[in-house]
């Protein structure tokens, strides 16, 4: 059996596995200095702090990059000295690990309205052999991720031949349009060559995936976009500034704790005005016409309308609005947490 630590994945040669259960190696023994990337977003039961990825490793300007699969809400503390939170979390092949940050230690926003931090990362000695990608900083700390477009070889062609990609105007499912916003549909995955692996990025030639509710028993039926893999036997790096990459949409869970999973974590989108397309040059994405979300989804774990709701995106009660610090006069999301 060999593992995919980067891609929470196990496997016999072509065949994949994704782990679909999460936690269980709870090793923080040694502690790393990078930085997180987080937003806020207010909900019906209080505001949450998302913690949308994770850098560290860095060496000149290059680094590695976490994707976080699920987390736990945030715990702030207030000292005599500054704000502290802490953020457990939960990455590839079942590694649990957590980070910490202060007040003190915010850099930034970011254009998508979410802010970096300086942090402490707390993990097992080895947990740079889980990390999700590559990356590198340009200017002052504007980190880029480098990501993959698969498609057609006849697709591939004419994109390189333009230097351009159309905007998508399907939503997470692939099913039905949206109306506000249209997408440049990217992934961390550097090769799409099963079932499983269209399935992580909610596709599927059986044209459907299954969604399982938190109470193990109900299952619903999602219909998603066909493919099959020869459609996406080609592959297009490209590197793209996580102000563009739009938020995922998340579900909320209620088993023995509260707790949020990313949906579909692998998938990385640019939103754009619709029919706006978008350019790049030397595999970089310009970052133009960009049209940055001003909320996320958050379904309900726990029934069949919540387990959907992310993928249908524009068509649910579950919407939740990003908040927007850096307007609202803050100094950023840890004194807005205090002060409200």
């Amino acid at each position: 059996m060999d593992k995919n630590k980067m891609f929470n994945r196990y496997g016999y040669g072509t065949d994949h596995v994704y782990y679909e259960e999460f936690g269980g190696s709870n090793d923080r023994s040694h502690c790393f200095v990078g930085y997180v990337k987080c937003k806020l977003v207010n909900t019906q039961r209080g505001s949450l702090l998302i913690p949308d990825l994770i850098f560290l490793d860095q060496k000149n300007k290059y680094f590695k990059w976490i994707q976080p699969l699920t987390f736990f809400p945030s715990e702030i503390f207030l000292s005599k000295q500054n704000i502290q939170c802490s953020i457990t979390l939960d990455i590839s092949c079942k590694k649990t690990i957590e980070i910490k940050f202060t007040n003190k230690d915010f850099i930034k926003f970011f254009k998508d309205h979410s802010e970096f931090y300086q942090c402490e990362i707390y993990g097992p000695e080895n947990l740079l052999d889980y990390v999700t990608g590559i990356g590198y900083f340009v200017n002052k700390l504007d980190p880029y991720l480098r990501l993959y477009h698969h498609t057609s070889a006849e697709a591939k062609n004419s994109i390189l031949k333009h230097g351009y990609f159309d905007d998508s105007k399907g939503n997470f499912a692939g099913t039905k349009e949206l109306e506000r916003v249209g997408y440049l549909y990217l992934t961390c995955l550097d090769t799409i060559i099963n079932e499983a692996d269209l399935n992580q990025i909610a596709m599927s030639k059986k044209k459907f995936i299954l969604l399982q509710s938190d109470d193990k028993i109900n299952k619903r039926k999602l219909h998603v976009l066909y493919r099959q893999t020869k459609q996406l036997e080609e592959t297009i790096v490209i590197q793209v500034s996580v102000e563009a990459i739009s938020p995922h949409h998340i579900h909320r869970h209620l088993d023995d704790c509260v707790f949020y999973s990313i949906c579909t974590p692998f998938i990385f989108r640019v939103g754009v005005r619709p029919g706006a397309g978008i350019g790049f040059r030397e595999k970089r994405l310009i970052n133009k016409n960009i049209r940055a979300a001003d909320y996320i989804v958050v379904g309900d774990g726990t029934s069949a309308e919540g387990l959907v709701a992310p993928y249908d995106e524009e068509n649910t009660d579950y919407i939740y609005k990003i908040e927007k610090i850096r307007g609202a006069g803050y100094p950023n999301s840890l004194v807005y947490l205090i002060e409200n």
